[in-house]
């Protein structure tokens, strides 16, 4: 479902999957919602017209409402997971997400997400929608997380450079 809510985190749909090698997604418009995107295996190309990222194991991708939502596969079986959401708020939880894409690395949390919540979805809980949108403010947290231990970790090694290259 794409939709548009006014509420603080609201979840449209997710789903994931599994070794496909035939992936083609076109949506130049984009969605009125946002789509996030965690690659387990394989790789996905995302973009067009000379101005593709690769998007490979244990990265995430952000599409943000009126994006062009365009991806494909290479060929390669791909396992890749996908939420699509909306909300009031989803802009400032996910202001530290700057980049087309990051490498989050091995993210269970983000498959768990979208293979549980489908289980619950089929077993009809009470709350399920409430639920849903406290995993995935959690689910930001963590993706906060990853992304600023990446970055660390990148910075560290820029300071060290200068004393690796002497040595060398």
């Amino acid at each position: 479902t794409e939709a548009v809510s006014n509420n603080y985190i609201s979840v449209n749909n997710f789903g994931y999957y599994e070794d496909i090698t035939e992936i083609k997604t076109c949506r130049e418009s984009g969605r009125v919602d946002y789509q996030l995107i965690y690659v387990k295996r394989g790789r996905l190309i995302v973009g067009k017209n000379g101005n593709e990222h690769i998007l490979s194991e244990g990265r995430i991708c952000l599409f943000r409402p009126g994006e062009a939502q365009i991806y494909r596969g290479n060929g390669d079986a791909t396992t890749y997971f996908w939420i699509h959401f909306s909300g009031c708020e989803a802009e400032r939880m996910l202001s530290f997400f700057k980049e087309r894409s990051y490498c989050v690395g091995v993210f269970p949390e983000f498959e768990y997400y979208c293979r549980g919540s489908s289980h619950e979805a089929i077993t009809n809980r009470e709350f399920t929608e409430l639920l849903y949108e406290g995993r995935l403010i959690a689910l930001f947290a963590r993706i906060a997380e990853k992304i600023n231990s990446s970055e660390k970790k990148d910075d560290d090694v820029s300071k060290i450079r200068p004393a690796i290259v002497a040595m060398h």
